[in-house]
């Protein structure tokens, strides 16, 4: 029996939650396990690599527009954190990379543009969209890439090279997802 039925089953037992309602919690329950344990990796990556800070500005600024731009997801739970630890990994060593070439930072800033405005929203057979939602996320992906786009550029004009390139790799890691979603599409159908 898994944790999250044990927590479950005592709300029951003390009629927190109705029979009807379990699965419901016990799926809530496990996503914020699971969700707790990515954030704790992510954090515990930072702190190994020595780049703390870089690694949570890169990581709520992937989160923050990868929620609406969408890309590549991994169906197994296990698949997925292993991918999301080593973006993290790769991310933080390209962060260094871009902070020093200014040259492949503008590369990358034209790159993350081109993919992210032609491919975002991207959907997956995880998560279907209507017609409403593909305008919604689309305005909402593109708002957050220019926000974001502007923040790196303001930091690299004050000269805090190393944020500026953390924002610009967290871009670049979200065109990469939408293009192996998209490649992956078309290499599976």
């Amino acid at each position: 029996m898994k944790i999250y039925d044990t927590i479950v089953d005592f709300m029951m037992q003390n009629e927190i939650v109705s029979q009807e309602d379990a699965e419901l919690y016990k799926f809530g329950i496990e996503q914020g396990v699971i969700f707790l344990i990515n954030i704790i990796t992510m954090l515990l990556i930072g702190i190994g690599m020595n780049n703390f800070f870089s690694c949570i500005v890169m990581s709520f600024t992937y989160m923050n527009i990868r929620r609406y731009a969408g890309g590549y997801h991994a169906k197994d739970i296990k698949v997925c954190f292993v991918l999301s630890s080593l973006l993290i990994i790769l991310g933080l060593f390209y962060v260094k990379l871009l902070s020093y070439w200014v040259g492949f930072k503008v590369v990358t800033i034209l790159f993350s543009t081109v993919m992210i405005m032609g491919l975002a929203p991207y959907q997956n057979t995880n998560n279907p969209l209507d017609q409403a939602q593909i305008i919604r996320y689309k305005s909402k992906t593109r708002k957050r890439f220019c926000s974001a786009l502007i923040i790196a550029l303001i930091l690299e004009f004050i000269g805090m090279n190393n944020m500026s390139a953390t924002v610009v790799t967290a871009l670049f890691l979200i065109s990469v997802m939408l293009a192996v979603g998209a490649i992956i599409e078309k290499v599976c159908v």
